[in-house]
């Protein structure tokens, strides 16, 4: 998988992105083959090798969302697969981690841990930046105290290690947003968008998110940040990333796992946008 991984996070913006949803697609459908087939748990299937490595690398590149086709139980009987066939390989620590994600989140940072000892050895900084983004993702998903300083450390780490990491950037940004670091907030996502629009991958999970994210973190930061323009200024800088978030959202699919996320977002900054014209009336 490493060099499957190291060839992926060469390429740049939208050939990587598609190329991303590429294996996920890839991957999806042979798992699917397998568990259709009727694969005994016991026996390693002729593609289990490929279909997990395709899909941790979508995993480890922020394709999430482009694996909403793949069920519970055909990822669960992959996983079962190679962690009793080859349960040393990155691409198994992976998919474990993602597997228990939802359920055990501590248990899937441990996984992501020993995953991230054995990239050491591999001295690839862009395949650690990805691993580390995601045991930040877990960190944050486990909600325990201190997580978000955790989180907040792991997104920070892999966004000095591969600067083009767009998702660190944009869930650092998300932590930030919980820690009230708003400033930081800003800055972040004012990047992310701008590389986004840049790479023409704005169609990409997380960008309308990411907008309404900006409208909060505007909000939160408040009328007196330099450059802003007192209340007037506010409003105006929430407003422009609102309509922006309303075009990526109408034009592009968002993702059955995004979609909850993103109308929080959406009404939350609807609701923040609402206060700042009552004080202007």
């Amino acid at each position: 998988m490493e060099a499957l991984l190291a060839d992926l996070l060469d390429l740049k913006g939208r050939d990587q992105y598609n190329r991303g949803r590429d294996l996920a697609r890839q991957g999806i459908e042979l798992a699917s083959i397998r568990s259709t087939h009727g694969a005994a748990l016991s026996l390693q299937g002729p593609n289990d090798e490929k279909a997990a490595n395709s899909i941790a690398a979508a995993v480890l590149i922020g394709g999430i969302g482009g694996l909403q086709e793949l069920r519970v139980d055909i990822l669960a009987d992959l996983v079962h697969s190679r962690l009793r066939y080859a349960k040393d390989a990155l691409s198994t620590h992976v998919l474990y981690a993602f597997f228990l994600a939802g359920s055990q989140p501590s248990e899937a940072i441990s996984t992501i841990f020993t995953a991230i000892e054995y990239t050491e050895s591999i001295q690839n900084d862009k395949v650690l930046s990805r691993l580390l983004t995601m045991r930040g993702w877990l960190h944050a998903m486990a909600k325990d105290p201190g997580v978000a300083e955790l989180a907040e450390a792991d997104f920070t780490s892999a966004i000095k290690l591969d600067e083009s990491n767009l998702g660190a950037l944009r869930l650092h940004a998300r932590t930030c947003i919980a820690l009230k670091q708003h400033s930081a907030a800003v800055d972040d996502l004012n990047a992310f968008v701008a590389k986004v629009k840049a790479d023409n991958i704005e169609d990409m999970p997380g960008v309308a998110t990411a907008w309404y994210d900006l409208v909060e973190a505007l909000f939160r930061r408040g009328p007196k940040a330099e450059g802003v323009g007192g209340i007037s200024g506010l409003l105006r800088l929430m407003e422009n990333a609102f309509e922006e978030g309303q075009k990526v959202e109408s034009s592009s699919q968002v993702a059955t796992s995004e979609a909850a996320e993103m109308l929080s977002a959406k009404l939350r900054s609807e609701q923040m946008i609402a206060k700042v014209r009552s004080l202007i009336r």
